[in-house]
């Protein structure tokens, strides 16, 4: 092995120290120096270990010193601390005395309670036996209930067998008894004993039947008066074909009729819950509400039958119906006087939108019986709970009264305040029949929409004094006719679904009408063959739009009606899409009217030929003669008032407005080209251009209404800098110069502008850094 080795092995040990038997095995000298190597280094080691105690060995006895002092110190709190902890322990020992005598005395003081309540319950047992007896002899049903009461509450441990027998029998008499003396008070329709035995069915332990029998009794108070208006309801006269008898003044329509029994419904609620909550409780309203929804759907629902019935609603569906899969969606003319193949009238119009006003009517009333159930629901179930809440606060410092509060709680709620019952009709049956009348309205209110409007098709007539047709009003007093009718049953499934068919009808029918009306007359197949019957469309193209937006208003000012906010998101979803629909048609009409500009644009070129003829590189003499004779804008304007005269007349205001201001940036364009590229000016030639066209930006503003300066804004920025006095001022309007002024020009567009100055030299102008 090799010194180093050794030495590697020896470190292995932690002291470095070789042992003797190491050392016995050395046979080579080299180890043996490796051996001396690692034990003199060891040695140096200790050494200065040894020096460095040495060092601290004052620091340690003056700790040990202080070591010392303290034990002398202790001992004084030994002492005190053993005749603490003597102390403690006998404290101990006599609190655990006392706190055993303490136990054994509640236990006696509980003892003692028991015995004392088992001596009240046996004399309370004992009263009940010959209260009860003499009180059911005497027929004071009332203090016999409460004996029952105080007997169903006392220990059953206590109970003698045959004590427990006779009370049982007692209450099971009495029970007998209350059930048949309110039976017998219902028929007698004596509605003080019908409260008198309802209130004893708590005491005996029967709130939840004593609720329902009374809640019974006024289902009999609602059926009785229910069948005496069904005897009123006006009927289909057999021999009248189709008509109501309504000679009779006692007859009621369906709408009046269901109007009559809500009436009597709500009356009962508003005079009889005082009663329910005082008697049982405020949580029995619910119980009482449910029973009165059930009688409400099944006179209600008898009603709605009758009315179906009795105007054939599901005939007349089922003929739409088989229309709309024989010949599919009802058809517009294709324009006025195009007739289509006629089809078989399945109800007169006239006759449809009476039926429809009744189905409207019908359901508003159900829709506003709906939220006053809803909302005598939901008050009862917050007075419930603020009760439990106040009862629990006022209660809930001792464990057992939090108990028993708790269990009486309990028993004041009822099984119906669970949230489903505040949609109470919405799972009724008569829900169910009003909403399948609902989908029947549908299908009837878009026959009358879409025959309505091919009516005023075909119809469609132009008077003189009008820039549209006839038409366009009466197709959007049938739209908005059919919006109000629908907003008035306050349903919104209903509302959003017509929404719907009028927007269908608009993006796809009616705007085919337009469309063909446009194809045809700008061909001349007019009623007059003349170019006017083409702009009449066009204006009936605008006034449709804005009528669109106006509808659309029109519904979100009614939005109030509808109260959840899912219902409101809803309908504004829905509205939404008549604005797309309104896009649409002005669409229709930009596109129209660029082709009308496209007519106009070949005579608008030797207006603009003028200006190019027109020398700007004048003189002041030439100058002076044009300020007499103008060469260009005079002759250009009455060119312009020649050609607008015509559309003038005979386009509404917003669509000449429209022409005038594509018209407007044909003849801009065609002048910006000729300033760039074609013109030459001097100093007094740009004075004179900037003056023509100031005349020019004046006369179009005098033409419409709207404002021209975004047309014009390019050439007004090319006259300033034809104006300039010399090329580099162009920098002081530029960049971070500009101020407010927005560029409308291109860096290139600048130097091209400048270069038409005869003045301003080229290098001058490529040296701008712009």
């Amino acid at each position: 092995l090799s010194g180093g080795d050794v030495m590697g092995d020896l470190y292995q040990h932690g002291d470095g120290v070789p042992t003797l038997e190491e050392i016995e095995q050395v046979t080579d000298i080299n180890e043996a120096k490796a051996l001396l190597q690692a034990t003199l280094l060891h040695e140096s080691r200790l050494d200065a270990e040894l020096e460095a105690f040495l060092g601290d060995s004052v620091q340690i006895e003056s700790k040990l010193e202080t070591v010392e002092d303290i034990l002398i110190n202790l001992g004084p709190v030994y002492r005190e601390a053993k005749r603490l902890a003597s102390t403690i322990s006998e404290t101990c020992t006599l609190a655990e005395a006392v706190s055993s005598k303490v136990r054994e005395l509640d236990l006696t003081r509980e003892r003692l309670k028991q015995t004392v309540t088992k001596m009240h319950d046996i004399i309370d047992i004992k009263d009940c036996l010959s209260g009860v007896q003499k009180a059911m002899e005497l027929e004071n049903y009332e203090t016999a209930a409460a004996h029952i009461q105080r007997y169903l509450n006392i220990d059953k441990s206590v109970l003698e067998e045959a004590a427990s027998q006779q009370l049982k029998a007692a209450e099971a008499k009495l029970k007998e008894i209350t059930r048949r003396r309110l039976d017998q008070a219902v028929r007698a329709d004596d509605h003080e004993n019908i409260l008198r035995f309802c209130r004893l069915y708590t005491p005996l332990g029967l709130k939840e039947e004593g609720v329902t029998a009374y809640a019974h009794y006024l289902r009999h108070k609602v059926a009785a008066r229910a069948e005496q208006i069904i005897k009123h309801l006006s009927r289909k006269d057999a021999s009248g074909g189709g008509t109501y008898d309504y000679t009779d003044s006692g007859k009621l329509s369906c709408s009046e009729a269901l109007i009559s029994l809500f009436e009597q419904i709500a009356q009962v609620i508003e005079e009889r819950q005082g009663i329910v909550e005082e008697t049982f409780g405020t949580g029995s309203m619910l119980n009482v509400l449910m029973n009165l929804q059930l009688e409400c759907d099944i006179h209600a629902t008898k009603m709605l039958n009758i009315f179906v019935s009795d105007h054939q609603i599901g005939k007349i569906v089922q003929e739409i119906l088989n229309a709309r899969k024989r010949r599919g969606r009802p058809l517009l003319p294709l324009a006025p006087g195009v007739v289509r193949e006629t089809e078989p009238v399945v109800i007169e119009l006239r006759e449809l939108a009476d039926l429809l006003d009744h189905i409207a009517v019908l359901n508003q009333r159900i829709e506003m019986y709906d939220r006053f159930i809803k909302r005598k629901a939901l008050e009862t179930k917050e007075r419930v709970e603020a009760e439990r809440k106040d009862r629990e606060s006022s209660e809930g410092t001792a464990e057992k009264t939090v108990t028993a509060s708790a269990h009486q709680g309990a028993k004041q709620q009822t099984p119906s305040l669970a949230a489903s019952d505040l949609q109470m009709l919405k799972c009724s049956e008569l829900y169910k029949r009003i909403q399948e009348l609902m989908g029947d309205y549908v299908a009837l209110e878009e026959y009358y929409m879409i025959h309505s409007i091919k009516k005023a098709v075909s119809m469609d007539e132009h008077s003189a004094d009008s820039l549209t047709s006839s038409m366009v009003d009466y197709v959007f007093y049938v739209l908005q006719k059919c919006t109000q009718r629908v907003l008035s049953t306050c349903n919104i499934d209903s509302v959003c679904a017509i929404i719907n068919l009028i927007n269908g009808t608009l993006n796809v029918e009616y705007k085919d009408v337009l469309q063909t009306m446009l194809s045809d007359y700008s061909q001349g197949k007019g009623p007059t063959a003349d170019k006017a019957d083409y702009m009449i469309v066009l204006n009936n193209l605008e006034v449709s739009s804005e009528y669109i937006l106006k509808l659309k208003k029109e519904l979100e000012a009614e939005c109030h009606i509808f109260t959840e906010n899912m219902q409101k998101e809803k309908l504004k979803s829905c509205l939404h899409d008549l604005t797309d629909a309104s896009k649409h048609y002005k669409d229709l009409l930009h596109r129209n009217l660029e082709q009308v500009a496209s007519t106009i644009t070949p005579s608008i070129r030797p207006l603009v030929d003028l200006f190019n003829l027109v020398n700007y590189t004048v003189e002041e003499a030439e100058y002076a003669e044009y300020e007499i004779n103008d060469p260009f804008v005079h002759k250009f304007v009455s060119g312009l008032e020649s050609l607008f005269a015509p559309f003038k007349s005979h386009l509404t205001e917003k669509n000449y407005d429209s022409l005038v201001h594509i018209l407007i940036r044909t003849v801009v364009s065609r002048l910006e080209k000729a300033v760039v590229s074609q013109k030459k000016f001097n100093q007094l030639g740009a004075l004179q251009f900037d003056k023509d066209l100031r005349v020019l930006v004046s006369y179009f503003s005098s033409v419409t209404q709207n404002t021209v300066r975004g047309e014009f804004a390019r050439l007004n920025q090319m006259a300033s800098i034809l104006n300039l006095e010399k090329v580099s001022e162009v920098m002081d309007y530029w960049g971070d110069n500009s101020g407010q002024m927005t560029w409308r020009l291109t860096p290139g567009e600048v130097r091209r502008v400048l270069s038409r100055r005869v003045e301003f030299k080229s290098s001058e102008i490529a040296q701008l850094k712009l």
